[in-house]
This record gives C-alpha cells, sequence and structure tokens, in this order.
C-alpha cells in the first residue's frame, strides 16, 4: 500500500512539473516565484517514504545500471563547483540542488515502477500532460494572441505601459517574439523548453497510436482507441510546429528518419530502385518548396538563428577556455557572459544554448565527460533494440493488456493532485480575475489530461517498440538542446530523466519482491535520505522560500507607490512651488496690489504646507511599513541573496527621493549596494545602481557635483568591466568623467564607446543620434 501511495505521489509530481514554471532554478528573475523549490522537496520526501518502504518491507532489490552511478557523478561534481568555482552561491546551490533532486527522481522512478502496468500507468500519466499542455498551446494560438492583438491593435507600447502598471518588468523585444510572432509557448516561459518538451513526448505518441492499431489475436479490431489516439499525437504534433523551434522540429524528424532507416533496412535492400526514385522524387519536391516565399522566411530566420548561436558559442568558449576545469559554477553563466560577449552581439543570455558547451562552461571539463559517459551508457542500453528492427518480436506493439482493475487508483489521484498542485502554484501572487482565469485554464487542461490519460493507460502496449519510442523522445530533446538551453531546468530536465528511467524499466525484466535482508541494510538508506531532505528544508527551502514570500509582500505595493503615492508627493511638491511663486509675486507687485489676494495666497501656501508635512508623513510611513519592512525580512531569511539586497537599496534610494533629511537614506542605499556586490560580485547591477544614485544625488544637491560624478564614474567603470562591449555603459562612463572635470579619461572611454557602436549591429546595443553627436563634440571641442 505505502508503494503506491508514493506511486500516486511521484505522479503527481511528474503531472505538475511542466505546468508549474520551472526554466529559472537559480531564481534569478525577480519574477520567479520561490515555490518551485517544493518539487525538490517533495522528491527528497518521496525517497524518505521509499526509504521508509525498504525497511517495513524487506525490500533490498536495486534496480541499477551506470546510469544512476553516473548522475551521481555529475551531482557530485556541480557541488564541486559550487564549493571551488562559484562567485554568487545562491544559485549555484540551487541549480546543484536540482540535480540532485533529478538523480532522486531518476532513482525513485526505477525503484517504484516494478511492473508493466506501473510503467504503462507513468508513461500514460506523462503523455496525458503533454496532450493537455499541447492543447493549451494550440488555444493559446487561436484565441489568446489573436486577443492580444486586438486589445493592443499591435501596439507595444501600450502593451508594455499596462504590464508596468501592475509592476511586470518585461523585454520588449522579447516580448514582440512571444506575442506578435506566434511562437506559443503554453505553460512555459519559452517557445523552445516547450518545444523540448513536446519533441520528448512526440515520438511517444506516435508509437502508441500505432499500439492501438494493431489487436491481439481473435478480438475485434476497434478504430475508436486508434483514431482517438491520433487525434491526441495529432494535438501534440500540430503544438510542437506551432511553437517554431527549428531544433526541436529538425531534431524530431532527424530521429525519426534513423528510425525508419533501420526499420526499413530489409525493405531498402531488396526494392533499391524504387527507394531510389522515392528519393528523387523527395528532393524535387524539396527543390520546389524551397522557392517558395514562407520556404525563404523560413531559412532567413534559420541562418539569423544560427548566427546568434554561432555569436554565444564563441563567447562561451572564451569563457571556457579561462574556466576549463570547475567552469564558473551552476547558474553563474549569465553573470560572466557580457564581460566575453563580441561587439556585435546584442542578447545577454543565461546559457550557452548548448548543453555541452554549458555543463562544460558551468561545471567544469569532468561533469561534461560524466554527462556524455551517462548518456552513452543509457543509449548503449537501447542499442539492442533499434537493431532488432525488422524482426518479428521487435516490431511488436500490441499485447496482452496488464491485469487489475480498469484504472488503477495511484495514477488517478495522483494526477489529481498533480494538476491542483500546479495550478496552486501558477495562481500564487496572482490578482482575484487572474486566479480566475487560471482556475478556468487549469479545468480545461484538467478534462483533457483525465479522457487522454484513461485512452492511453488501456491500450495495451509492448514489445521492443515500446522503450524504442521512450529513447527516440529522449534523443530528440538530447538533439534540440544542441541548439537550445535546457539541461539544467527542472521543467526540461526531469521529464528527461523520467522518461530515461522508464526506458530502462522497459528493458529490463519485472522486479519480484524479495525476502526480508539484514537490520542494516534495510535501515541505513533512511536515516541518509531523512538527513537530505531535512537539510534541503531547513538550509535552502526556508530561508528561500522566507525570502521569497517576504518579496512578494513588498512588490505588492511596489504599484500603489509608483502610481499613487509618489504621483501625489510630486503633485504637492509642485503645487508648493508655485503657491511660493504666487505669494512672492504678491510682495513685490507694489502698492497697486491687492491686499486680500495676497492674504489669500498666503492661507493658500500654509494649508499646502501642511498638506505637505501631512503627506512626507504618510508617504514616509508607506514606505516603510509597506516595503522597508519586508525587504528587511527578506534579506535577514536569506541574506546571500543579491536580489533582495538589490531590491532594499533600490527603495532606500526612493526614499532619499522624499526624505528632507536624505544623508541616512542615502547611506544605507549604499550599504545595501555594497552587500549586493559582496554576494554576487560579477553582477553589474549593483554598480549600475550606485552610479545613478551618485548622479541623483549629484542633481539634488549641486555643491557636490563633482564629488558624486567621480563616485559615479567608479561606479559606471566597476560595470564596465562587467560588460566590455556595452557602448551605452562606455557612453554613461564617459559622461560622469566629463561631469567630475576628468576630461582626458573621459575621452578615452567615448573613443571607445564610439569603436563599439560602429560594430553593433542591433539597435539595443547601439548609441542614440544625440549620444554619438555628444561623443563627437567630446573628441573635436
Amino acid at each position: 500500500m505505502l508503494r503506491r501511495i508514493l506511486l500516486a505521489l511521484i505522479t503527481a509530481l511528474i503531472v505538475a512539473r511542466p505546468v508549474v514554471l520551472g526554466e529559472d532554478p537559480g531564481l534569478l528573475n525577480r519574477l520567479t516565484s520561490a515555490w518551485s523549490l517544493l518539487f525538490a522537496l517533495l522528491w527528497f520526501a518521496a525517497a524518505v517514504g521509499w526509504a521508509a518502504w525498504r525497511a517495513w518491507s524487506g525490500q533490498t532489490s536495486w534496480r541499477g545500471s551506470a546510469v544512476e552511478a553516473g548522475l551521481l557523478v555529475l551531482a557530485a561534481l556541480m557541488w564541486g563547483s559550487v564549493v571551488g568555482a562559484a562567485q554568487y552561491k545562491h544559485p549555484a546551490v540551487l541549480v546543484a540542488s536540482e540535480w540532485v533532486a533529478v538523480l532522486v527522481a531518476f532513482c525513485l522512478v526505477r525503484q517504484l515502477a516494478r511492473t508493466p502496468g506501473d510503467n504503462q500507468g507513468l508513461l500514460a500519466a506523462i503523455l496525458a500532460s503533454g496532450v493537455s499542455i499541447s492543447a493549451f498551446a494550440i488555444y493559446q494560438y487561436t484565441i489568446e494572441f489573436p486577443e492580444l492583438r486586438r486589445t493592443y491593435g499591435g501596439d507595444l507600447g501600450a502593451l508594455l505601459e499596462a504590464m508596468a502598471a501592475q509592476n511586470l518588468v518585461a523585454n520588449p523585444r522579447l516580448l514582440q517574439q512571444r506575442l506578435f510572432e506566434n511562437n506559443v509557448f503554453a505553460t512555459y516561459a519559452h517557445p523552445n523548453s516547450l518545444a523540448g518538451y513536446l519533441a520528448l513526448l512526440f515520438p511517444l505518441a506516435i508509437a502508441w497510436t500505432a499500439a492501438a492499431r494493431r489487436n491481439r489475436p481473435n478480438e475485434p479490431r476497434k478504430p475508436v482507441p486508434f483514431f482517438l489516439a491520433g487525434a491526441c499525437t495529432l494535438v501534440v504534433g500540430l503544438a510542437l510546429w506551432l511553437t517554431h523551434s527549428r531544433g526541436a522540429i529538425l531534431g524530431t524528424l532527424l530521429v525519426a528518419t534513423v528510425i525508419l532507416a533501420a526499420f526499413s533496412r530489409t525493405f531498402l535492400t531488396v526494392h533499391k530502385a524504387a527507394c531510389l526514385a522515392g528519393l528523387m522524387l523527395l528532393l524535387v519536391f524539396a527543390v520546389g518548396i524551397s522557392r517558395t516565399e514562407w520556404a525563404t522566411s523560413g531559412l532567413a530566420k534559420f541562418w539569423d538563428s544560427s548566427a546568434k548561436r554561432n555569436d554565444y558559442w564563441i563567447a562561451t568558449w572564451a569563457m571556457i577556455r579561462h574556466h576549463p576545469w570547475l567552469g564558473v559554477g551552476p547558474g553563474n553563466f549569465g553573470r560572466l557572459y557580457p564581460s566575453y560577449m563580441l561587439p556585435r552581439a546584442f542578447e545577454q543570455i543565461k546559457d550557452p544554448h548548448n548543453f555541452v558547451l554549458e555543463i562544460w562552461a558551468t561545471a567544469g571539463v569532468f561533469a561534461l565527460i560524466a554527462l556524455l559517459i551517462t548518456l552513452g551508457s543509457f543509449f548503449r542500453r537501447t542499442w539492442p533494440v533499434l537493431r532488432s528492427l525488422g524482426s518479428v518480436s521487435g516490431t511488436e506493439l500490441g499485447g496482452a493488456p496488464r491485469g487489475g482493475p480498469w484504472i488503477r487508483w495511484e495514477f488517478c489521484v495522483g494526477g489529481m493532485v498533480g494538476l491542483v498542485l500546479g495550478f496552486v502554484l501558477r495562481a500564487l501572487g496572482q490578482s482575484p480575475d487572474e486566479i480566475l482565469l487560471e482556475g478556468v485554464y487549469s479545468a480545461g487542461r484538467s478534462l483533457i489530461w483525465f479522457a487522454a490519460f484513461a485512452l492511453f493507460d488501456r491500450i495495451p502496449w509492448t514489445g521492443n517498440s515500446r522503450p524504442l519510442a521512450l529513447a527516440a523522445g529522449v534523443a530528440a530533446l538530447l538533439l534540440n538542446l544542441l541548439v537550445s538551453g535546457g539541461i539544467a531546468m527542472p521543467s526540461v530536465a526531469q521529464p528527461l530523466w523520467v522518461m530515461a528511467a522508464l526506458v530502462l524499466n522497459s528493458l529490463d525484466s519485472p522486479s519480484p519482491m524479495t525476502g526480508r535482508a539484514g537490520w542494516l541494510p534495510r535501515m541505513l538508506p533512511l536515516p541518509l535520505l531523512g538527513g537530505m531532505g531535512l537539510a534541503y528544508f531547513l538550509l535552502l527551502f526556508v530561508p528561500v522560500v522566507s525570502c521569497g514570500t517576504a518579496l512578494s509582500a513588498a512588490r505588492h505595493y511596489y504599484p500603489v507607490w509608483q502610481i499613487e503615492v509618489l504621483p501625489r508627493w510630486r503633485g504637492l511638491i509642485n503645487e508648493e512651488t508655485c503657491s511660493v511663486a504666487r505669494v512672492f509675486a504678491g510682495c513685490t507687485a507694489g502698492p497697486l496690489h491687492p491686499l486680500p489676494t495676497l492674504s489669500q495666497s498666503i492661507r493658500a501656501h500654509a494649508k499646502l504646507q501642511r498638506e505637505k508635512a501631512e503627506m512626507n508623513f504618510a508617504a514616509d510611513r508607506f514606505l516603510k511599513t509597506r516595503i522597508l519592512e519586508p525587504l528587511h525580512r527578506a534579506v535577514e531569511a536569506d541574506p546571500v541573496n543579491s536580489t533582495a539586497w538589490l531590491e532594499l537599496a533600490e527603495w532606500y534610494g526612493e526614499e532619499f527621493k522624499i526624505s528632507p533629511a536624505p544623508e541616512l537614506a542615502i547611506a544605507h542605499a549604499l550599504h545595501c549596494a555594497q552587500q549586493a556586490e559582496l554576494v554576487d560580485p560579477d553582477n553589474k547591477d549593483p554598480h549600475l545602481f550606485t552610479y545613478n544614485l551618485h548622479v541623483q544625488i549629484a542633481h539634488r544637491f549641486p555643491q557636490r557635483e563633482k564629488e558624486e560624478y567621480g563616485q559615479a564614474a567608479t561606479a559606471m567603470r566597476a560595470a564596465v568591466e562587467r560588460d566590455l562591449t556595452n557602448s551605452r555603459l562606455r557612453y554613461q562612463l564617459a559622461e560622469a568623467l566629463f561631469s567630475a572635470d576628468l576630461s582626458v579619461d573621459g575621452r578615452r572611454h567615448a573613443k571607445a564607446a564610439l569603436e563599439l557602436d560602429e560594430q553593433s549591429t542591433k539597435p539595443e546595443r547601439e548609441l542614440t543620434a544625440t549620444q554619438r553627436e555628444q561623443i563627437r563634440t567630446w573628441l573635436n571641442p
């Protein structure tokens, strides 16, 4: 019974994982929820449950292979890179912990799915999730995207203003690509991540549909399951196409070509002439398609994408040459990448869009070797299945149905819990209207999930075709990961390794329950896994989630401050300035000025001063109680999180704007920025904040202008060192140097900014016309 409860738990985690955003394991994006760590915690809890079941039942058999050993070594090397190489420990520890969670997930699927029925139930749950998410992606393409375009009329600026009102920070170019170019992403954050997930499942859907076509001997043909399964496969394939991810689509086609070639090798040998004629017709068709406008546009996008990746990989290789053995640390790639960017590049990426380079750059060459050996061991196990294609046993698609009840409760309950968990985690922090809409989406996905699960769970499928189809999905995803990120993203990596575990389960013979063993072998895993889970809970989950909760509480009031409080304060300041001007004009207008009007002006001015004092008090109280206090709780809960320190510094910067005696706010802001620099030394953002703060101080206190601009130049110099090819940062540094009367150094950086501008190929990294003209003025006074 306990084993079946654990099966329900891992089913819930498998179903919920692709529903919840999981492409930022290091929590480097401010919009990423810290509650995503709950998945790793629940995997550790499931591992403790497995150890308890093992101790209670006396089940000491172990389904092991070189893959488990390789994943264990890889996880250990990740932690070695955390200790020996990572400058910013916070994301490094989180990413390394996710690799341990992947290892735990892989092992639990291997140990708990003991029978063919268990494997089929988990596979049906996985494929049902893919079908439901694919249906949502098609809805997104056909209804949601057109509605956005109708609402904003293609006006990206209006959409950005609407998002700014909700305190949502967006990259305009990326937002335009996501919403106005029809690349669906469904429950994921990026179309390429969704495409990799669907590439993993598409071969499974095709093969299971083919299995539905075959019927057992002496049984009438049942076309309904075949057509329903075919409809589900069509939904997955269409969603994969709508991602417009060339890597995932081409990877899937390449894997299909290899399998068809192996499957038809006997046919090719006997019918050489027919195959040659078919190949010629295919080439003629391809040439005809290549001349169409659609193909020309697709080819142009392909070359543009290839050029971008070439820039990524050149910069990544330079990074690898400087850190070949331990890498730069998990989660630290995006921090160091700007230092290696080519001048013609423009996008500051978080991963190199190639899993080989990513592992090498972040964890070192030994981690890469461990991963490659692990993948090699996995495909070595599946190679005999590919070689057996063409024989009767190798092509058998049907089989006897698994025994037991019509649908086993552990998978239904697990799917239900997973869908609810996914909805709850997606709804956290949303407004009531957004929660209602998310509830409608989740209800629709749930109905599709249960229908697809019931369908595939009852279609019998045995033989070598099952491990072959699963391995084909793994290969397709890995091919996509050669040109896309995702090998360290939980929403991509966990489905990948769960599928790999199910492949090995399909190749192994069912494991019978063994007799009771000695006390120590049965009990030893329980304290080890329990200690690991407790350490994760106390040292990572509690501080990170506590910090995230406090940050969310503060961020709830960011829009209120920007939209309501600060404009009212500025309005009173402006009105008081006008009132002072009116009083001064009344006092200096001469004897003909009407005295009642002057007295009214004085009374109005006094009233404004009282209102200003009240507003100053209210604004200061709002800022301290609603924003600064939660941010202080955040840095106390997780003091190594640079995001929390930087946000606290930014809001002390806001206090500087309204405070009549701002020196204390300035000191607090600079202290918090220094703490962010200390825990995250490769991040340029704290230095950019310090630069902007000193510029604001110079504007407010003109008597300190040169001193403040000198300190601003020092901060900007540190930012430039972390983003060497950014022409705009160079310009700002030159501007600060000229303002501080350091014209010689200013001319040097102005000239460098102009040179970088000439090498830039995208507007995002180029100077404006006004900035170019100013540089020419500096260089030719």
